[in-house]
């Protein structure tokens, strides 16, 4: 929608003003409680510069930079069988991450815990007429800042569900339209990320109002980056084939496209703009020496309000030296994915495999905590409750529910899947296959939140290739 142009931190924190004053609530990346989530934010001095994250199967922790490391992360070398926030396990200059804002990959917090909270009140009745009355949703619009991309696919698979015209839940139909979103690139996936497999990440290339590249410090670039590649891009040519063996963007099955769904995925690591460098101007003298000096983010825009906003930050121009720069990163981050997942065939795959003894075995580790729902991105499953307080007001209430949870498949007589074997067959089952019969695509964007947080240390993608090496298992044929 315009030519790119890059910002600095001070750039960043003029972003987070500017959404504030057009009336946003700002949500952006903070460290608390161990871990990264999105909170309120007034700042770029709220953002958390300088963290990484370490994921692994049941494994999340965080560590600042410091001066007194080797490598200036504190994270792992991956010689625990993890890998750190880059996917490669190698040591990176210090220098060069110390300023990093988005240098970490997802935390247990998604965008779905605004737009589709995970407690609401629907309507309330007090005495002594107990009219019911509607409770209404005068939530303020939310700018989302540094949300990723498989994040904003995941709203796309919301959408399918959430959001039909044959079925609209209002609530999240007016939070997600009302929302602003800036979304920052992933240019260091998590050991449990794969959203190059199921074409969501690492790069995106629409949906958005404003996109982020976090760049390094012009002053730590160096030949050792590797070569610039060319700008010009073709759409979908990125490495290995841009997303081969991805999902299509255009409802067909699996591997029916090289873009991925949304326009997101390995096909948005090309095409960086041949206009990069011809962006408007705007920074002071001092705000240019301060985006030279310091970190820069190469920001594009999405949308016409995106486009506005840009237009009032203090920025440059970027170089055809920077939009490549951006595929360069991009293209690493594509190739050090922590895990891939096959989906040529999936739905069919899992369909037929209902009787295969890996679910038993799998089962016998699944502690049916809802783990894996409560921190997924796409999950949508609601139950409702009633309550009365002691002045006998009563409210109905709509609580997230999970298929892990006994409850789930009550019916009269009892529940229907009673086993903790039948349940995580559900869950896996409708992400990788029944999701397609209902809405025409997955319902994993490959975010790796539900390895991360299983305290059993399951991993999807394990299991499913588990089960394609012993397809045909336990099914009883004729002869």
């Amino acid at each position: 929608m315009s030519s790119d142009v890059v910002i600095g931190l001070d750039g960043l924190g003029a972003l987070i003003q500017a959404a504030r004053a057009r009336g946003y609530r700002v949500l952006g990346p903070v460290v608390r409680d161990g871990a990264i989530v999105y909170a309120d934010v007034a700042g770029a001095e709220d953002l958390p510069r300088g963290w990484r994250d370490t994921q692994a199967p049941g494994r999340y922790h965080l560590d600042h930079y410091s001066p007194g490391r080797s490598d200036g992360s504190g994270g792992s070398d991956g010689s625990d069988g993890s890998r750190r926030s880059d996917g490669s396990g190698r040591s990176d200059d210090g220098e060069a991450r110390k300023d990093e804002v988005f240098g970490w990959a997802v935390g247990p917090w998604s965008p779905k815990n605004e737009v589709f909270p995970p407690k609401m009140t629907v309507w309330r009745a007090k005495p002594p007429s107990f009219e019911v009355e509607e409770v209404a949703d005068d939530a303020p619009p939310v700018a989302f800042v540094g949300v990723r991309p498989c994040d904003l696919a995941a709203l796309r698979v919301l959408d399918r569900a959430l959001d039909r015209p044959d079925a609209t839940d209002p609530v999240y139909r007016r939070r997600r339209k009302k929302a602003f979103y800036v979304v920052a690139e992933c240019t260091r996936p998590a050991a449990t990320c794969f959203c190059v497999a199921m074409g969501t990440g690492p790069g995106v290339t629409d949906g958005f109002d404003i996109a982020l590249t976090e760049l390094r410090p012009a002053a730590m670039r160096s030949p050792a980056s590797g070569p610039e590649p060319s700008t010009a891009g073709t759409a979908g040519a990125g490495p290995e084939g841009a997303g081969a063996g991805g999902l299509g963007g255009t409802g067909g099955g699996p591997g029916a496209g090289a873009g991925g769904p949304s326009g997101t995925g390995a096909g948005a690591l090309a095409g960086a703009g041949a206009g990069a460098g011809a962006g408007p101007g705007g920074a002071s003298a001092a705000g240019t020496a301060a985006i030279e000096t310091g970190h820069r983010y190469l920001a594009r825009a999405g949308s016409e309000e995106g486009r506005a906003v840009i237009e009032s930050l203090p920025r440059r121009g970027a170089q055809p030296s920077e939009a490549g720069e951006r595929v360069s990163l991009l293209a690493r981050a594509a190739a050090h994915m922590g895990r891939s997942v096959d989906t040529a065939g999936l739905p069919e795959l899992l369909s037929r495999n209902l009787a295969n003894p890996r679910w038993d075995e799998v089962a016998t580790r699944c502690l049916a905590c809802g783990n894996c729902t409560a921190v997924c991105p796409t999950c949508f499953c609601a139950n409702f409750e009633d309550t009365t307080d002691l002045t006998g007001t009563v409210e109905r209430r709509r609580v997230w529910a999970s298929c892990s949870d006994l409850a789930h498949s009550y019916v009269h007589g009892g529940p229907v899947r009673a086993s903790i074997k039948s349940r995580y067959r559900q869950w896996a089952t409708h992400k990788f296959s029944w999701w397609w019969d209902q809405f025409g695509g997955p319902g994993c964007v490959g975010c790796g939140r539900c390895i991360t947080w299983c305290p059993a240390c399951i991993d999807i993608t394990e299991e499913i290739a588990a089960l394609r090496a012993s397809d045909g298992a336990g099914i009883f044929t004729k002869g």
